[in-house]
């Protein structure tokens, strides 16, 4: 498979037996994937989210078929910089005079706080 296609197509099919099902179907032009999933627990751009990360998942295995799993790509560029930098951008000053009991206890609420 030299190059992957996805396209997506809605199809009605009643109910789910299970909260998230993932058919395949070998077609003579490829493999077909049909995305099935409980409505109440997921949102369609979940699973659409979804069924592109495991696009992504599939083309890497593709490019690189002899690499470990764990360095196989889940994440397009723009989601993993999101992930690992944008939310992970936590960094807050902190008072060099203070103790770290000292910052603890100036995060918690008045009214939860105990007496010594």
């Amino acid at each position: 498979m030299p190059s992957l296609t996805l396209t997506t197509i809605p199809v009605e099919t009643g109910t789910s037996r299970f909260e998230l099902e993932v058919h395949a179907v070998e077609q003579p032009d490829g493999l077909s994937l049909t995305w099935v999933y409980n409505d109440a627990l997921f949102e369609e751009a979940t699973v659409a989210r979804m069924a592109a990360n495991f696009a992504m998942l599939l083309e890497g295995i593709l490019a690189a078929p002899a690499q470990p799993i764990q360095r196989l790509p889940l994440l397009t560029e723009t989601e993993r910089r999101t992930v690992v930098e944008t939310w992970n951008a936590t960094a807050a000053p902190f008072p060099a005079e203070a103790c770290v009991h000292q910052a603890f206890e100036a995060q918690v609420p008045m009214q939860r706080r105990h007496p010594r």
